[in-house]
């Protein structure tokens, strides 16, 4: 993709803080919250725009078939892709600094998960039968309710937890919880 239509789709969007990396990646400097309507989620749902660094919040609600999705490498705030489609989180952040919501999708698993959250970790809402690839570290509170867990093996260490919805009789016990 050429830079020109890079500037264009920006533009487009709403998005004038930003650089085009020499690999026509995009680090973009600010909060950004997308919607379905603006340019840029058609390009991020087919993989053909690549975000790279967001210095600030990113959150956005992408629906449809996004097993091709590309979403940005590293968020230094909030990372929010709730009420969207996403299957997997293998397309997500390396890095985030702040919160992690990925609540109301359609996980099974949380292969792709980042390893430490820097703020609250939600991933209520979703069709998860494990926490394995949860996060070891949650520096803020767990909301794993309303999944299909039945047990709690692989719970991040965090301050608080939610686990109401879920069909199991453990309790969160250092023999479930991830140990560094």
């Amino acid at each position: 993709m050429d830079k020109k239509l890079i500037d264009d789709i920006m533009i487009g969007s709403g998005i004038s803080k930003y650089t085009i990396n020499e690999d026509h990646s995009i680090n973009i400097d600010g909060n950004v919250a997308l919607n379905s309507e603006q340019l840029i989620i058609q390009y991020m749902i087919n993989g053909s725009i690549k975000l790279n660094i967001i210095n600030g919040d990113f959150s956005c609600m992408l629906k449809g078939d996004l097993s091709n999705a590309s979403l940005p490498k590293i968020v230094y705030g909030d990372f929010d892709i709730s009420f969207s489609d996403f299957k997997t989180l293998e397309r997500c952040p390396e890095y985030v600094g702040g919160d992690y919501n990925c609540s109301y999708n359609e996980l099974t698993t949380l292969k792709g998960c980042i390893k430490e959250v820097n703020g609250d970790f939600n991933c209520s809402m979703n069709e998860l039968l494990t926490l394995e690839h949860a996060p070891y570290n949650v520096s803020g509170d767990v909301d794993i309710s309303h999944n299909l867990l039945t047990n709690l093996k692989y719970t991040p260490i965090a301050e608080s937890y939610f686990v109401i919805g879920n069909d199991f009789d453990d309790d969160i016990t250092d023999d479930n919880i991830h140990q560094v």
